[in-house]
């Protein structure tokens, strides 16, 4: 595993790290390294552990399985599932969540300016003609 860290550590700007049954140790290896731009995949660690990880500025995936339910399949679609418990969760409106994971999400990838600029305006430019 160390020998993959240091490979993604040279090559990648934001470190996307799939973190399931091993969050803490995770979020130890990336303090001890001085990790910046991390997002946190998958990660079921304890809320102590993810507050080590909050304080150090890194980012988490919250996926549509957070719901608990056997039918909430974790993929794209279904984004809006987490939208609504961590709405719930921090008693915030649905939009401020989207708003927010979309700032969270271009800090990270910038390269996605390009590409929600585009649906923007492709779909801003549908709502005006109908």
């Amino acid at each position: 595993m160390l020998k993959a860290f240091r490979l993604m550590w040279c090559l990648v700007v934001c470190r996307n790290v799939h973190s399931r049954s091993a969050g803490r140790h995770v979020i130890e290896l990336l303090q001890e390294h001085g990790a910046k731009n991390v997002l946190l995949h998958a990660f079921n660690g304890k809320p102590s552990n993810a507050l080590k990880g909050v304080q150090q500025g890194y980012y988490f995936s919250v996926p549509p399985s957070i719901a608990h339910s056997p039918q909430t399949r974790n993929e794209p679609k279904n984004i809006y599932i987490s939208c609504k418990v961590i709405s719930r969760i921090k008693g915030i409106p649905m939009q401020t969540v989207y708003e927010e994971t979309t700032k969270n999400a271009l800090k990270l990838f910038p390269k996605l300016h390009r590409f929600i600029r585009k649906r923007f305006n492709k779909q801003s430019r549908l709502n005006y003609q109908n």
